[in-house]
Parts: C-alpha cells; sequence; structure tokens
C-alpha cells in the first residue's frame, strides 16, 4: 500500500481570467483541473501589497505578483513563463521550483 501525498493546490483568480479567454475546447479541460483547485482572489486585503512588490521588483504584472504573492517557501509553481515570477520571488526572498507548461 503507498501513502499519497496531500497538497495543498490553489491559483490566482486572475490566472484563471486569463487561461479561460482563450475559449474553445480548452476551457472543459481546464475546467476539469479547476475542480480540485483552491482558487484565490485579488483582494483588498492583499492588493496594496501586491503592488508594492510590483513596484520593487520592477514587475509591471499584477497576475505573476499575486501569483509570488500567494507562494510559500518550497512550493511548485506551474507557468509556462517563469521569468517575471522568479524576480518577484527574488524580492520576497522565496526559493520555490518551477515545473514548466
Amino acid at each position: 500500500q503507498s501513502a499519497q501525498r496531500k497538497e495543498q493546490l490553489f491559483t490566482s483568480s486572475g490566472c484563471v481570467a486569463q487561461a479561460w479567454r482563450k475559449g474553445g475546447p480548452r476551457q472543459a479541460r481546464l475546467s476539469r483541473l479547476l475542480a480540485g483547485v483552491e482558487e484565490k482572489a485579488l483582494s483588498s486585503e492583499n492588493s496594496q501589497w501586491i503592488g508594492q512588490l510590483c513596484g520593487a521588483s520592477g514587475v509591471s504584472d499584477v497576475v505573476d505578483a499575486h501569483v509570488a504573492h500567494l507562494a510559500r517557501q518550497g512550493d511548485t509553481i506551474v507557468t509556462s513563463d517563469p521569468d517575471d515570477i522568479r524576480r518577484l520571488l527574488q524580492t520576497r526572498r522565496i526559493e520555490v521550483d518551477f515545473e514548466l507548461c
């Protein structure tokens, strides 16, 4: 009998919005994937901090900054473009793994 790892999967609601805009059959696959993922909203509690993170890192993409805000030391981030998120995390002094998709 093998032990299963329980990991919390979450994403930024901004990531969902960006992925959803492409339409077509891709949305059905995305919908199935998101069934097991907690969606975290950009909120009044974190928006100013995220803006400050953008300013401190020189990155203008607030969705990437929201992902960087959600990340914790040792997390794995799945993305097709890790460059800005990496810069944001360097500003936060957080180390994560990246899985390219």
